[in-house]
């Protein structure tokens, strides 16, 4: 018994590594990139494919740090991750019938200061992959209901704000102070005379 269970473990399939890539001859693929074109082609001057995916992206990765920077805000230097993770969101759009999706891409970076929640959110590549479908989702439901959407254009004129009322406490009414309650001790003045007299 424990022979045929020392075989089976000798036996075992080597395990693969987490994130293996695939060799570099099956790196030119025909799958569509953000451009129509196919992702990988051949670089002249190094023979080496070139993504125009990741290409798209650092323009989308400059677009998020300009609408956060133009605000105020912090904007982390883009890493690979995030150029990667940016990248395969334009390529899931394009494999999703989209024609334009760097379009798509900007758009959604352009709404992001229209909701503070979505600025909390979103501060690099990674973020807006992630969040990209809600974001659209959102974008979506405000151009449908146009009276929950925020006004951001200046040229129509926004609502006057009316100024909030300040709090008055409600006046307080006088109290008459309480009588003591007597509980005729000795030391009372009305028992000493009663005992007195």
């Amino acid at each position: 018994m424990t022979g045929l269970y020392k075989k089976q473990i000798n036996k075992q399939i080597p395990f693969s590594p987490y994130g293996a890539f695939p060799p570099e001859s099956s790196a030119t693929t025909n799958t569509p990139s953000a451009d129509g074109g196919p992702i990988s082609e051949p670089c002249e001057e190094t023979g080496k494919p070139v993504n125009h995916a990741e290409d798209s992206a650092d323009d989308a990765l400059d677009a998020l740090a300009d609408a956060r920077t133009g605000l105020g805000l912090e904007a982390p230097k883009a890493t690979p991750a995030d150029r990667k993770a940016v990248a395969n969101l334009l390529d899931r759009l394009a494999a999703n019938g989209s024609e334009s999706p760097m379009a798509l891409v900007l758009e959604a970076i352009a709404y992001l200061p229209e909701r503070d929640f979505w600025l909390r959110q979103v501060m690099a590549g990674r973020d807006l992959a992630k969040r990209f479908d809600r974001i659209r989702n959102d974008m979506l439901v405000d151009q449908a209901c146009p009276a929950r959407r925020r006004v951001s254009d200046t040229s129509e004129p926004a609502e006057p704000d009316i100024p909030a009322q300040p709090w008055i406490p409600k006046p307080v009414e006088a109290k008459a102070a309480p009588v003591p309650v007597c509980r005729h001790h000795g030391s009372c003045e009305h028992v000493k005379a009663a005992l007195a007299g």
